[in-house]
């Protein structure tokens, strides 16, 4: 009988060999699972035994993108699609094209059916991004539409635009945003003075414009421009322009227009793929922000980024990636946290911003 008895003890010592096994694969499958929860919540891969931070936009701005496709060209997966993208990465207003809006008065045979269909196709995005949180801006322009005989131009789209959100309350667009590149105008060299006053025209008239209708101050309408960095500059040579009986810089006028609107801001196209250095993100805009912040002005500012292919490898992110990108705003937010008139950061454009977040960068 005693060998039984022996072979019973073995039995129960593998038997507790395999349940302390058991148990300690279990703690260590524990600790593993532990571990990629704490580094997933503090945002780090790794890869290769070092860490990386992974970064988000800036927290406490507005972030913008800019979406070049009329809203009765876009079907109802693709706004569903790049809503929930834009949702998802931190993008809390959408500018969107509404410029066919003019071609469908001056060219349309049949005007009335084809304005109310325009007219839906824009209540149905804004309507949709409502659901996301996002707001849906109009944006407008041409380089010529500062001339003179065009300017009627974005004041007739901007009637448009408040007749539409009057007539639907419940889907309105939450402003407007003018890119008029009026120094893309073939003569623009040889005739900087004239394409500057009739530039400084057509702000005023739409600022006048949006001061004469009490509505837009109590719905915080915002007006904006799309501008690029250099205007400011002081060695791009702008002509100093007399403007209602006032000699001073181009941009110096520019701002005090705005000035007299409390809800406008200048999307400044900075696009620089890097945050430091000479010709880095933060100095191009120093200009801009110091002046406004000396004037005590109350004009936003939204510091623009490049993702299309842009004017070169160094003003576009979309070899260097999302992350480079976000990386760079951060630091730009740091670096301007005290200056009040920075409110956000705008990506041009949105669709070329998805594929490069969802491209898998080598």
């Amino acid at each position: 009988m005693r060998p039984r008895k022996k072979l019973e003890i073995n039995f129960l010592k593998n038997n507790q060999n395999k349940t302390y096994l058991l148990f300690l694969s279990g703690i260590i499958v524990l600790i593993v699972v532990i571990f990629i929860y704490v580094a997933n919540s503090m945002n780090l891969d790794f890869v290769k035994g070092t860490k990386t931070q992974k970064y988000f936009f800036p927290e406490g701005y507005e972030v913008g993108a800019w979406l070049w496709i009329a809203p009765d060209e876009i079907d109802e997966d693709q706004i569903v699609n790049l809503l929930q993208f834009a949702k998802d990465e931190g993008i809390t207003k959408i500018y969107i094209d509404i410029s066919k809006q003019i071609d469908i008065v001056e060219r349309s045979r049949n005007y009335q059916r084809d304005l109310e269909l325009f007219n839906q196709s824009n209540k149905n995005i804004i309507s949709e991004a409502k659901n996301f949180g996002i707001k849906i801006e109009a944006l407008v322009g041409a380089p010529d539409w500062s001339r003179e005989n065009l300017s009627y131009i974005p004041l007739d789209i901007m009637d448009y635009v408040l007749t539409y959100n009057k007539t639907n309350p419940e889907a309105k667009f939450s402003g407007i945003q003018f890119d008029i590149e009026f120094y893309n105008q073939k003569d623009y060299k040889k005739n900087k003075h004239e394409r500057c006053l009739e530039f400084l025209q057509l702000v005023d008239e739409i600022i006048t414009k949006a001061k004469r209708n009490d509505v837009l101050e109590l719905e915080q309408f915002e007006i904006g421009f799309a501008m690029p960095y250099w205007l400011e500059d002081s060695k791009n040579n702008l002509p100093s322009v007399r403007y209602q009986n006032t000699t001073k810089d181009f941009m110096n006028h520019f701002f005090s227009i705005l000035e007299e609107y409390p809800y406008s801001y200048v999307a400044l196209m900075a696009y620089r793929n890097t945050a430091e250095g000479k010709n880095g993100v933060i100095n191009i805009v120093s200009e801009e922000l110091n002046y406004l912040r000396n004037q005590n002005s109350n004009i936003k500012i939204i510091i623009a980024q490049e993702t299309t292919k842009g004017e070169g490898n160094h003003t576009t992110y979309m070899r260097k990636g999302d992350q480079e990108l976000k990386k760079t705003l951060n630091h730009v937010a740091l670096k301007y946290q005290e200056f009040e008139n920075l409110a956000g950061f705008a990506i041009h454009d949105l669709p070329s911003y998805k594929k490069l977040v969802n491209k898998k960068l080598k």
